[in-house]
């Protein structure tokens, strides 16, 4: 239905803003701001950083269980999206914990 693809459409595009292009605007400012590089330079500057919180976020859910049967019998957009929301998920009650002072 219109509801289930405007909801699947609004969830890779909030993973995405928050799994990639956050990070990558992050990393670029910063590099922007402490050496003075023109933008296009910062890019290409943040992609080893970029590919190194890549890792750590797909690292991150490895001690994790995951049902393989619900990511193994879908396509592959769906398994990314469903791994990327699992790992969203525990940095969010991570940080959650953190914040709120028990964790």
């Amino acid at each position: 239905t219109t509801r289930a693809a405007g909801g699947g459409a609004s969830l890779l595009a909030h993973l995405s803003l928050l799994v990639l292009w956050l990070p990558l605007a992050q990393i670029a400012l910063l590099l922007r701001r402490t050496t003075g590089v023109s933008v296009s330079r910062a890019v290409g500057l943040a992609a080893p950083p970029l590919l190194a919180w890549l890792y750590a976020f797909y690292r991150i859910g490895d001690p994790f269980p995951v049902d393989d049967s619900a990511v193994v019998a879908s396509d592959s957009l769906s398994a990314v999206l469903h791994l990327c929301l699992n790992r969203a998920g525990i940095i969010g009650v991570a940080v959650t914990a953190v914040m709120s002072g028990t964790g």
